[in-house]
């Protein structure tokens, strides 16, 4: 009975131990996921209407992997051998799902798909970037991130994209009502970026008729969220009368560009800022006599001006000197001129001189002339030039006594 208990134990053992540690007996265990582990958006905020792109990257969070043990047993005894094999996730498709903000192609057809993009090992990533359009009103909207895995877990992500119609204003500082011809002006004008987000591509460009413009256009480049800049032009009018200047401000949101105007009337007239005031003059000077005419040249410009000189025209009238040099006049400068006459060869009763000035204007350079002032002087006969006219005169008058005494004899 001993010996019967024994084998049949025996083989009780052997069975366990094959059931347990066979040969070829194999342990598999299998998990892959991935996950959307980062995105970017651009711009990033929109404005309605604005296209733009969202980049996602999505990775193989998962340590996906098949291991595989052999036990082999024999009369010396067991042996186990152990090997793992990674497994890769296989993506079938990316998509965008909204009803709001859509994914579109360059031909708008249809929404963009990321058919097969690849299989992940675990760690490993891909980053896809998607076309997409927020044509809706202000607000926040959540599209959804899909990826669909093969014989997996399938990923929803929401995405949050701000839509802001907020925009880079262009607003006046100082544009006079009216501008002299005679003159350059100085416009200051405002730009601020009152959007949530940076914009890039800032420039300001002034058009006009009979206007000229220095600089041509303002390039400000990018502003931050908030932030307010002073673009300063001068302008030169060509002309007289009333005109419409128009600044156009171009900026960038993303690669979207967006413009906006700002017009303003004004009326340019003809008047010298630059006055040739006539401070004295002699009403009349002997012929062959002289005199002295004082002038004072006044600024009454907004403006500093430069190489400001007087200059006197006359034809029968000799001026000294022939100019007179003053140079820079500050805002509100006065200065005198004199200058001597004399009317050594003056031929006719009443003589005019004209005076006027010239300038450089400091805004643009370029050269001006007032308005021509002009005085009459009257050219009155000497006492030292008659005196044949005098002895004829006493001649005359003792002949007539004589003759009358004559008579009464």
């Amino acid at each position: 009975m001993k010996s019967l208990r024994c084998i049949i134990l025996l083989l009780c053992l052997t069975l366990a131990l094959s059931n347990i540690t066979g040969t070829g007996a194999a342990t598999t265990e299998t998990s892959p996921t991935v996950a959307v582990t980062n995105y970017s958006i651009d711009p990033a905020i929109f404005s309605p209407g604005d296209k733009g792109t969202l980049t996602v990257t999505i990775t193989n969070i998962g340590t996906s992997s098949e291991t595989t043990t052999t036990t082999t047993t024999g009369v010396s005894g067991s042996t186990s051998t152990t090997s793992t094999l990674e497994l890769k996730t296989k993506i079938e498709d990316v998509r965008i799902y909204s009803t709001s903000i859509k994914s579109v192609g360059a031909e708008r057809q249809k929404r963009i798909i990321y058919d097969d993009p690849g299989a992940l090992s675990p760690g490993e990533s891909i980053t896809l970037t998607f076309p997409i359009e927020a044509d809706v009103p202000d607000g926040k909207y959540f599209p959804e991130i899909r990826v669909t895995v093969e014989d997996g877990v399938n990923v929803r992500y929401p995405v949050p994209i701000t839509v802001d119609s907020s925009t880079v204003e262009l607003n006046c500082i100082d544009i006079p009502e009216d501008f002299s011809r005679k003159s350059s002006h100085l416009i200051q004008l405002g730009v601020a970026n009152t959007r949530p987000n940076p914009v890039n591509g800032v420039r300001v460009t002034p058009r006009a008729e009979n206007f000229e413009f220095t600089p041509d256009s303002i390039f400000i480049g990018e502003m931050n969220s908030n932030e307010e800049v002073t673009a300063n032009f001068t302008v030169t009018p060509l002309g007289v009368g009333v005109g419409e200047i128009t600044f156009q401000l171009e900026y960038r949101n993303g690669d979207n560009i967006h413009t906006s105007t700002l017009d303003k009337i004004v009326e340019v007239v003809e008047r010298d800022d630059l006055r040739v005031i006539v401070a004295s003059y002699p009403e009349s000077i002997p012929r062959g006599g002289s005199g002295t005419i004082e002038l004072d040249i006044a600024n009454g410009r907004s403006s500093d001006i430069s190489s400001v000189r007087v200059i006197p025209i006359a034809e029968a009238l000799t001026i000294s000197p022939s100019e007179v040099f003053i140079g820079d006049m500050e805002q509100d400068d006065i200065f005198s001129a004199e200058f001597d006459i004399r009317a050594t060869s003056a031929t006719s009763e009443f003589e005019k001189i004209t005076f006027n000035a010239v300038f450089r204007d400091l805004g643009n350079d370029k050269l001006y002339e007032t308005d021509p002032v002009t005085v009459t002087i009257r050219i009155e006969e000497d006492e030292k030039d008659t005196p044949a006219f005098s002895l004829l005169s006493i001649l005359v008058g003792l002949f007539m006594a004589g003759f009358i005494r004559l008579r009464r004899r």
